[in-house]
């Protein structure tokens, strides 16, 4: 539910590697046009969009970490997604009337009613349908039967960091020393597909507290839950519908590649 984009270096680097049209100047638009920021509109964002994005109730332990920090000698900012992107201060998220604002929410249910809209559940995509190096749909089994389904324009894949290069290896794009031993034809050799995948690390560092105000669980805190529940049904507002996690991008240690990449963070620990 955290609202935050990646940092406009990365984008500037994606074009200087050769890919045009990626670079944050570029982008930007289209993260604009998108996003209904509760603040509106304004040089780096939308407010006319589909995707709310806002600020969440905050609790007094997330104000007194970003307070702590700013004490430390830390830079504040208002906006992870502004300018200034390596500061200490809280997240954008998208959250509304206390419940998430998911992409579903925002982009698949205000036009389920479409008539060139058809969602497909418990279908398995296979493979992408190629003619020569065009992607012309995919093959799919739904519920038992294999299915080939067309496109009439374009076919997008989004199928994750796993699923993506997954099917693309299954449909012969990649790398032929990999295909070949599994008996896979290369319809497209594409080196580096499957490859250069970067991990997403999570140290956590945990604390005990007496402040069963905080959102976990524990005797103390579970008998203060259902009058929670019930003020969270009333207004949206109270713990359940809180934002713990805040952070503060640090940069890499690495001075060579300037951006920040390392997050600190504070934040319950999800009942781990």
């Amino acid at each position: 539910m955290i609202y935050i984009r990646g940092h406009h270096s990365d984008f500037d680097d994606w074009q200087a590697l050769g890919n045009p049209g990626w670079s944050f100047a570029d982008v930007l638009p289209f993260f604009r046009k998108n996003e209904m920021h509760q603040s509106g509109s304004s040089e780096l964002h939308g407010g006319e969009g589909e995707l709310y994005v806002g600020r969440a109730h905050r609790h007094v332990a997330t104000e007194a970490f970003v307070e702590a920090a700013i004490q430390a000698g830390h830079s504040y900012t208002s906006d992870f997604n502004g300018a200034q992107q390596e500061s200490i201060g809280y997240y954008d998220v998208t959250i509304r009337d206390g419940r998430r604002w998911s992409t579903a929410t925002a982009f698949l249910k205000p036009i389920r009613h479409r008539e060139n809209l058809t969602v497909l559940t418990g279908a398995h995509v296979e493979r992408v349908l190629l003619q020569g190096k065009q992607a012309t749909g995919v093959q799919a089994l739904i519920k038992g039967r294999r299915l080939e389904l067309k496109a009439h324009k374009e076919v997008l894949l989004a199928a994750g960091a796993f699923g993506s290069p997954h099917l693309l290896m299954l449909s012969g794009i990649g790398p032929e020393a990999e295909l070949k031993p599994l008996g896979i034809a290369v319809q497209h050799e594409l080196p580096g597909v499957g490859q250069h995948l970067q991990d997403h690390p999570d140290i956590v560092l945990c604390y005990k507290s007496r402040d069963t105000s905080l959102l976990d669980i524990s005797l103390g805190g579970n008998m203060k839950m259902g009058t929670a529940l019930i003020d969270y049904l009333r207004n949206k507002k109270r713990p359940t519908g809180k934002q713990l996690c805040r952070r503060r991008r640090l940069p890499q240690n690495n001075h060579r590649l300037g951006a920040p990449r390392y997050p600190v963070a504070l934040g319950d620990r999800h009942s781990r």
